[in-house]
């Protein structure tokens, strides 16, 4: 998380929750093993910090995945969950 953001650096300790919701043998997914079943979709907001925004096409050109921009959001659209089911589903 160097170079991150402050606050973002703060919320560290949770990452092994985060990883602990994906059970003991889960590793990271490397570019290119999508399942090719599988639609990978990322999401950003267009409020989002410019770093969001290079990760985002980043990993969407490592992953063949679609990027949608989500206009006037930023990271808390976690908070209205109602404004992702449109992308997600």
């Amino acid at each position: 998380m160097v170079g991150t953001p402050p606050w973002l650096t703060a919320l560290a300790h949770t990452l092994p929750n985060d990883l602990a919701l994906h059970g003991p043998d889960w590793t990271p997914p490397r570019p290119g093993t999508a399942p090719p079943d599988k639609r990978v979709v990322i999401l950003v907001g267009s409020n989002s910090p410019q770093w969001f925004h290079a990760t985002a096409h980043a990993a969407a050109d490592a992953y063949a995945a679609t990027t949608t921009m989500l206009p006037g959001q930023d990271h808390n659209i976690l908070w209205q969950p109602q404004d992702l089911v449109p992308h997600l589903t």
